[in-house]
């Protein structure tokens, strides 16, 4: 029973810990603090053994509709991650461009002489 009630509140920090969204300026910190409660639960997860009982079956039941309310959080979060991402590849282009504006011209125009 311990392992499961472990996993349980395992499980409800990391739902708690998803839902409070991240600032920018917090989003490593909110990250280790993720992967640390990812890596707990599967070290629990490994150590679970059937059979169950009545009331860790309905433990095992509610962890996983958590589970499915944290894989759309992370989801989000990814998705934000990859927007700001975009958004810094996109201020490197413009900041290549702004330097040096002739670099990506194309050579249209170009006169070739055949004769000598």
């Amino acid at each position: 029973m311990g392992d499961m009630r472990a996993c349980f509140h395992i499980t409800e920090q990391l739902l708690r810990h998803v839902q409070a969204k991240p600032a920018v300026a917090d989003r490593d910190e909110w990250i280790k603090r993720l992967l640390d409660l990812l890596d707990e639960r599967e070290q629990v997860l490994k150590s679970l053994k059937p059979p169950f009982t009545a009331e860790e079956e309905n433990l095992g039941q509610t962890i996983m509709k958590w589970n499915d309310v944290i894989q759309q959080a992370l989801k989000g979060v990814q998705a934000e991650i990859k927007q700001s991402i975009r958004g810094v590849h996109n201020k490197k282009q413009n900041m290549r461009k702004y330097l040096n504006p002739y670099a990506s011209l194309p050579m249209d125009g170009v006169f070739y002489d055949r004769r000598k």
